[in-house]
C-alpha cells in the first residue's frame, strides 16, 4: 500500500513538473518572443494622459518621417541584422545621441517627440536603433537589456568610426531602454560615451516580470516565474536575474547617469527608480515627475524634463551648435 502511495505521489509530482514547465514555456513565448505580425493588441488604452501622449507621438512620427531619415543598419556580434534611422545634425556638431526604446516599441515610436529638442535645439546628430526582435530589426527573442546593451555599444562604436574619434555620445533610454543604457554604463563603454539618461528603467528583468505577473495578471506563484526563467536561460542564453540586472551591475558603472521616473508609475514602480539612483556610484542626478505614469514623464512635464536634460548635457559635453546654457531646472530635481 505504501509503495502504491509513493508511486502515486511521484506520478503527481512528475505531472506537476511537466505542467509547470509547459506553463513556463508559454510565459517565455508570451513575454520574450517577438510578437507575431498581426497579433491582436491588448485592451484599449483608457488613461487620458496616455491617450494624449500617444496622440502626440503619432503626430511626432509624421514629422519624423517627413524629414526623411537615413536608413542605417548594423550586424551584431551574434550575426543579427539591426536596423535604425539616423538624422545628421542641422549644423556641424560633435555630439550624438543614441536612443534606446522600450519593450514592444521601436525607435521612432518612442522618441520621435524628442527629435526637435535634441536635433534643432541642442544641435545633436540623432540615432534611433530598433532593438533586436523589435521594429525592422531581426531577432526572435527579447533580451530585456542583456544583449541590447551590447548592441547599443556596437552602434556607438560604428558611429565613432563614421563620425570620428572626437565625437561625444549620450545614451538616452526609456523603460526597457532605460535599463539597457544603465547596463551600458557598467560595460566599459568607449570613452566617447560621456553620459547616460535612464528614464523609468527597472531594477532587473526578473523583478519586473514578477511585478507585472502580480499586478497585470494577478499571478503570484513563484514556481511559474522560476520555470519561465529556466526557459529563458535554456533558449535565449541569458539570466533574467543576473544578466538583465541593472541594479546588480550598477556598482561597475563608469559614466554619470541622470535618472528620470514618474512618481505615478505603477508599471515599472517609482520605487525601482529610487533604488537605482541610490545604488549608482558615479555622478548622478534625478528628476522625479509628480503625477507621471509609466514612460510619460516627458509628456507630463516637457519643460522640466528638457531643461534638466539640457543642463545635464552642458555639464558633461562640450558645447555643440545650438547647445547653450539654460535657466533654472524644474521642481522635482534631486
Amino acid at each position: 500500500m505504501l509503495w502504491i502511495l509513493l508511486k502515486l505521489l511521484l506520478a503527481l509530482a512528475g505531472a506537476f513538473v511537466v505542467l509547470l514547465l509547459a506553463a513556463g514555456y508559454f510565459g517565455f513565448v508570451y513575454s520574450l518572443r517577438r510578437p507575431r505580425p498581426g497579433k491582436k493588441p491588448g485592451a484599449p488604452e483608457t488613461d487620458p494622459d496616455k491617450l494624449a501622449r500617444n496622440a502626440a507621438r503619432e503626430k511626432a512620427k509624421l514629422r519624423f518621417f517627413a524629414l526623411e531619415p537615413e536608413d542605417v543598419q548594423l550586424r551584431s556580434q551574434d550575426g543579427t541584422l539591426l536596423r535604425g534611422w539616423f538624422f545628421p545634425a542641422p549644423t556641424p556638431s560633435r555630439n550624438l545621441v543614441i536612443f534606446a526604446h522600450g519593450y514592444h516599441s521601436d525607435g521612432s515610436g518612442e522618441f520621435a517627440d524628442q527629435l526637435d529638442f535634441y536635433r534643432s535645439e541642442l544641435g545633436f546628430h540623432c540615432l534611433y536603433p530598433d532593438h533586436r526582435a523589435h521594429g525592422r530589426s531581426e531577432g526572435k527573442t527579447i533580451g530585456f537589456g542583456a544583449p541590447e546593451s551590447r548592441d547599443l555599444l556596437d552602434w556607438a562604436r560604428q558611429y565613432i568610426a563614421l563620425l570620428g574619434d572626437d565625437i561625444e555620445i549620450v545614451l538616452h533610454g526609456i523603460s526597457m531602454g532605460g535599463a539597457t543604457v544603465t547596463l551600458c554604463a557598467a560595460q566599459d563603454p568607449p570613452p566617447q560615451v560621456k553620459c547616460i539618461v535612464a528614464d523609468c528603467g527597472y531594477t532587473n528583468a526578473y523583478e519586473q516580470i514578477r511585478h507585472t505577473m502580480a499586478t497585470e495578471m494577478h499571478l503570484r506563484f513563484p514556481p511559474l516565474l522560476w520555470a519561465l526563467a529556466f526557459w529563458c536561460r535554456l533558449l535565449a542564453g541569458y539570466s533574467l536575474r543576473h544578466d538583465a540586472d541593472p541594479l546588480g551591475k550598477l556598482p561597475n558603472a563608469t559614466r554619470p547617469i541622470l535618472f528620470i521616473h514618474g512618481q505615478a508609475d505603477d508599471f515599472v514602480p517609482f520605487a525601482m527608480g529610487k533604488r537605482l539612483f541610490a545604488a549608482c556610484p558615479t555622478e548622478k542626478d534625478a528628476l522625479w515627475v509628480p503625477g507621471a505614469a509609466h514612460a510619460i514623464a516627458h509628456h507630463t512635464d516637457t519643460a522640466g524634463y528638457e531643461a534638466l536634460v539640457k543642463s545635464w548635457h552642458l555639464r558633461h559635453l562640450p558645447p555643440a551648435a545650438g547647445l547653450v546654457a539654460c535657466g533654472a531646472v524644474a521642481d522635482g530635481v534631486m
